[in-house]
């Protein structure tokens, strides 16, 4: 519930200076105001924390960067996130669960084409854990008492990533947000993979939905949105 009340105040925050993106001044000091662009002539470095964002892998991620000014235009940024997603309630009777734990590590350029709006692009190392327990009543193949069916892998990946988002400079208080991105994997890796049915099941299904996560998750184009971030410049 905290993430999501933070997450939804942050949206109202950055939804509002989007808005107004050509036009929004910020406050500079003494009694003259000045826009983002102005306010990042006389930066060097930045720090910045995302409490709160969608990874390619649909997982819930906390991160944090830190970026060198190149120019007031271009910022080279070094970012880290991590994150576990457990849902329980998954499935035809709503008794599935997955479990899944994310990392990412990754070399960014930021431009900013205008007073607050950028692009970036990335190349990013991400590694995946993935482990999916099933209803066996759904399978037919045991009780909902038995060890319960589930497949799980480990995958790894290198990938390059483009999104678009607006980061709101102050004085050194920054706020931002990647609003949506996308994400293409160059190579990957998966390894210790694992199926299992009680009683000696058949696995082929179960088989198969391994093979279909691991397509979605490691293999194929994935998409990205909602990284709220907010931290200082210096």
């Amino acid at each position: 519930m905290t993430k999501v009340l933070l997450s939804f105040f942050l949206t109202l925050i950055a939804v509002s200076a989007f808005a107004s993106d050509g036009s929004m001044s910020m406050e500079g000091g003494g009694d003259r105001h000045t826009t983002s662009s102005e306010n990042r002539q006389s930066k060097s470095f930045s720090i910045i924390a995302s409490p709160v964002e969608i990874g390619p892998s649909s997982t819930l991620e906390q991160g944090a960067a830190i970026g060198i000014f190149l120019t007031p235009k271009n910022i080279l940024m070094l970012e880290g996130s991590d994150g576990n997603t457990n849902v329980t309630g998954w499935g035809l009777l709503d008794n599935d669960s997955v479990k899944i734990h994310s990392s990412s590590a990754s070399v960014a350029w930021k431009h900013f084409v205008g007073n607050s709006f950028y692009v970036k692009t990335s190349v990013d190392y991400r590694q995946i854990n993935y482990h999916y327990d099933y209803a066996n009543v759904v399978l037919g193949i045991g009780s909902s008492t038995d060890p319960r069916s589930n497949y799980e892998f480990n995958g790894s990946s290198v990938a390059g990533s483009f999104a678009v988002g607006n980061q709101w400079q102050f004085n050194s208080f920054t706020i931002g947000c990647d609003w949506f991105g996308i994400t293409a994997p160059l190579s990957y890796k998966i390894r210790n993979q694992s199926v299992y049915a009680p009683n000696g099941g058949d696995t082929t299904s179960i088989s198969t939905d391994l093979q279909n996560r691991e397509d979605t998750s490691m293999k194929q184009v994935a998409y990205q949105a909602l990284r709220f971030y907010l931290g200082a410049s210096f």
